[in-house]
């Protein structure tokens, strides 16, 4: 799913909005991942942000975004992370930390079908 209203909090440099709707998909995302295991589906969730549009800057910027992928168990914590590191936090300085290194845009797809294939 693509959240361009976040995207437009930071154009806006309106931070106070934007860590609203961060929340708020946080929220959502919850309750999806929560509905996929009453049903009993596991799938792949990645998140991520398509570019960087800091609200202090107020424009697209070249910074790597975070980016975290894990199952819908193991966001419940019912199953390790697919990849798990040292991060603590999902944002731009911490990720940068992790074990996934930097992964251009135009390969996440083919990474993720390729984890998928893989993934027991």
């Amino acid at each position: 799913m693509h959240i361009k209203a976040i995207d437009e909090t930071g154009h806006d440099r309106d931070v106070d909005l934007e860590v609203t709707l961060l929340e708020r998909m946080d929220r959502v995302m919850g309750e999806i991942i929560k509905e996929l295991e009453e049903a009993n589906q596991e799938v792949i969730i990645t998140i991520f942000g398509d570019h960087t549009t800091p609200p202090l800057v107020g424009d697209h910027t070249s910074e790597a975004g975070p980016i975290v992928i894990g199952s819908s168990l193991s966001f419940l914590g019912k199953r390790e992370f697919i990849f798990s590191d040292k991060t603590e936090k999902f944002d731009e300085i911490e990720c940068a930390k992790g074990l996934l290194g930097r992964i251009a845009g135009i390969e996440i797809l083919k990474f993720l079908i390729n984890l998928r294939d893989n993934y027991n």
